[in-house]
């Protein structure tokens, strides 16, 4: 059976849902460590609600887009007090359990400097990146993700996605300026087969007009099977301002690829970025690509081919490997099977072998993971 959220009732924010538990570890110090993301960035809902982190990491909503300006927002009294809750160490709203940053270690020393520098940071009207999380649409249909395929999202729902994105770009973009700003798009479908994101690409000043705000950049978060060569062709504008392009690859072999990456097609993933890196990543010194592997059963001893992979292409990328969540999509008893990174897992030794062998171990060092 499914695991219902843990409800924790806060004073400001009221009732809180944590995904699957909610667990304090107490192996981490949070008055040792920074987290920046509440100093700098926002992710945006569909239904404009307005996030400081990962809503599975922290699922506090600061403010919504269709009720108050993103600058309105930004400085309110919840972001604020979420930003306290990492400057007095407490993280009294993150979910130790699922918070990747915490999890593997990947928070910044806190030092009295460096808190200075955030703070002055989150005082500017609008956050420097703001992700975008509105379409889940996708041309595949992962096992993981979702028990079906959603091809486009109803014509309501489309509008209303992109209204909440053009209400934070009238704001951050109301006038041309120099400021340095990232737009960073999706991750919960396919963009390049997004009917609403292909609306904005092709006819909103901001991603046409690189003259009015010389100092923005995107965020692209993909699949890779639908960015084909003509593709980038067409948003080659789009392409030349990328601060980071992130695919979901998921697998080092085509067998473990069809378990996890159902509908796609393996052949087609590495032609297009190929494409890609010989094209425009190799002539972008200033953007960087990062692989995706969510670790499960069906893909966890392809690690090493995926490495392999990685290191025929003369800009190699990051590769971020995370354990697989369960995002409602398999019972307890399903997610179980699959995650393969939890110690009580039958195949945790095998994983845990993988993941301490010395080709991931150098990859790791020289390029994270």
């Amino acid at each position: 059976m499914k695991q219902d959220p843990v409800i924790i009732q806060d004073p400001l924010f009221g009732a809180l849902a944590y995904h699957k538990r909610f667990v304090n570890n107490t192996d981490f110090d949070g008055s040792k460590h920074l987290c920046n993301l509440p100093f700098r960035y926002a992710e945006v809902r569909r239904n404009g609600d307005v996030h400081m982190c990962c809503p599975n990491w922290s699922p506090v909503v600061v403010g919504n887009v269709f009720e108050s300006s993103m600058t309105q927002i930004w400085q309110g009294e919840r972001a604020l007090a979420q930003r306290s809750s990492i400057l007095d160490g407490s993280y009294r709203y993150c979910n130790w359990d699922t918070c990747s940053l915490i999890r593997n270690n990947r928070l910044e020393q806190r030092t009295e400097t460096r808190i200075a520098q955030l703070v002055k940071r989150a005082e500017s009207s609008t956050p420097e990146t703001v992700h975008f999380v509105v379409d889940e649409s996708c041309n595949l249909a992962c096992p993981s993700c979702r028990v079906q395929r959603l091809a486009q999202l109803a014509t309501a729902e489309r509008d209303r996605g992109y209204q909440a994105i053009t209400r934070v770009l009238d704001c951050m973009f109301a006038e041309p300026h120099a400021q340095h700003k990232t737009l960073s798009m999706d991750g919960s479908g396919e963009i390049f087969s997004s009917e609403l994101y292909r609306r904005l690409f092709e006819t909103h000043d901001v991603f046409n007009r690189s003259d009015l705000w010389p100092n923005l950049r995107f965020r692209l978060t993909t699949n890779g099977t639908m960015m084909t060569p003509k593709l980038q062709r067409r948003y080659v504008h789009i392409m030349d301002r990328l601060e980071q392009l992130e695919v979901s690859v998921d697998a080092g072999d085509p067998e473990s690829y069809a378990k996890v990456r159902v509908g796609g097609r393996w052949d087609l993933l590495w032609e297009n970025l190929r494409c890609f890196h010989d094209n425009i990543l190799v002539r972008q010194p200033h953007t960087t690509w990062r692989w995706n592997i969510i670790m499960q059963k069906n893909n966890y001893k392809s690690l090493p081919d995926l490495i392999n992979i990685a290191n025929t292409f003369e800009r190699k990328p990051m590769i971020n490997m995370t354990g697989v969540l369960n995002w409602g999509t398999w019972t307890e008893e399903q997610y179980l099977d699959h995650a393969v990174h939890l110690p009580q897992h039958p195949k945790y030794k095998k994983y845990t072998k993988i993941m301490n062998s010395p080709l991931v171990q150098e990859y790791r060092n020289s390029y994270g993971i």
